[in-house]
């Protein structure tokens, strides 16, 4: 091994090392140092300061991750023939999905939650909620799209989900019954 390529080798050793803490997986922890190793090499001309490397790296390794990430999640296919589909209306507020969103509403902060409630439990004009919480409308729609997605990550992480094109719910089923109210 030549002196230039000590440093490379170090890196790789160190980027592989960090992955391997993520995905406990030796040949796929290599495999994503070497996709950072690759990226480095292709985007250096674009490097400005070498005071930078330290930083560009780890958002580098940062950023395949989580496009490793995007390509192995599960898309969230369910057997739809094996959920109850919706039928008529929508699930009112008080059935069980309903009654689970509530209880998930309750557990988030009491700014995000109150925001949420107003805007998509009560209907309330986001102007109008904004001046009942003493806020503007820009840190209403923060609160409220925070809010929004802990209530996503939580539903998610209880039950299974069908959505459609626009994101509406289609199906819906419980994973360890949590979502049972």
């Amino acid at each position: 091994m030549t002196t230039a390529e000590l440093p490379w080798a170090r890196l790789r050793d160190e980027l592989a090392r960090w992955f391997r803490r993520r995905a406990d997986d030796e040949a796929l922890a290599e495999d994503l140092a070497h996709e950072v190793l690759a990226r480095l090499v292709d985007h250096a001309p674009r490097l400005r300061s070498v005071a930078s490397v330290g930083p560009w790296v780890h958002r580098v390794a940062g950023s395949v991750w989580v496009d490793h990430l995007r390509r192995t999640r599960p898309v969230g296919e369910i057997d739809l023939a094996s959920v109850a589909a919706p039928t008529g209306d929508p699930e009112p507020v008080g059935g069980p999905l309903g009654a689970w969103t509530l209880a998930a509403l309750a557990s988030l902060p009491p700014g995000q939650a109150e925001a949420v409630r107003l805007v998509d439990v009560d209907g309330v004009s986001r102007a109008e909620a904004a001046a009942r919480l003493g806020l503007t409308v820009k840190g209403l729609n923060s609160r409220v799209q925070r809010g929004r997605v802990a209530l996503r990550q939580a539903l998610t992480r209880c039950c299974e989900v069908a959505l459609d094109a626009r994101g509406g719910l289609v199906a819906w089923r419980a994973r360890s019954g949590c979502c049972e109210g």
